[in-house]
């Protein structure tokens, strides 16, 4: 009775826990997610980040300009213009990018095929039954009906229990990224029956 009292306990406390662990981590995993699609869409539009440098130096004014008076005195280098106009283009650029739900889709079951593999290698299941148990696992339902009862490879144990943790990972990542899809599909559909004001509107209206 003692044991199943002090489960509950660390249950109470570890598992609230362990999700703003996984909040923070899918959070990382997402903006790196979106990072690796911008450079992908990049490579593939062949487009690159403009230089400052290239910037500043195609254009007709000179690397520092008066501001006020002539005499003022006060200078702003052009350059540094530059590199904060190409900092605020690509951080909008990151925060309105999202990831096709289709991409999502693929890492969750590339994920999941790769704990098939695992599990139909060490354990005495078909890809079928290493899927399930895989999919099961990583979405935290666990209906225990497949369980590992080979405990006799710690080697095994290990890998299963680090594939595990990244897996908790890139599902809260992959939930994150499907939150901001759905939220902006939400707001879109919203403004365009007139019960979300778009921003413009409202910068207009004051």
């Amino acid at each position: 009775m003692g044991g199943r009292i002090f489960c509950m306990i660390y249950a109470t406390f570890g598992i609230p826990l362990m999700f703003v662990v996984l909040i923070n981590v899918g959070t990382i995993f997402a903006d790196l997610a979106k990072c690796a699609f911008m450079c992908w869409l990049c490579k593939k539009k062949k487009v690159r980040p403009v230089d400052a440098k290239t910037w500043a130096d195609k254009t007709s004014e000179p690397d520092k300009v008066s501001l006020g008076r002539p005499n003022s005195g006060k200078h702003v280098n052009i350059r540094d213009i530059a590199v904060e106009e190409q900092k605020r283009d690509e951080e909008a650029t990151q925060k309105n990018l999202q990831v096709p739900i289709i991409v999502i889709l693929l890492i969750l079951t590339g994920y999941n095929c790769l704990g098939m593999l695992l599990f139909s290698a060490y354990m005495p299941w078909t890809f079928l039954e290493s899927f399930y148990f895989s999919y099961i696992t990583l979405s935290t339902v666990g209906f225990g009906d497949l369980i590992i009862s080979d405990l006799s490879d710690p080697v095994f144990l290990c890998i299963s229990a680090i594939y595990m943790l990244i897996g908790l990972a890139v599902v809260s990542m992959c939930i994150t990224l499907l939150t901001e899809r759905f939220v902006s599909l939400a707001m879109s559909i919203g403004k365009a029956i007139g019960l979300v004001q778009d921003e413009d509107g409202e910068e207009a209206e004051k």
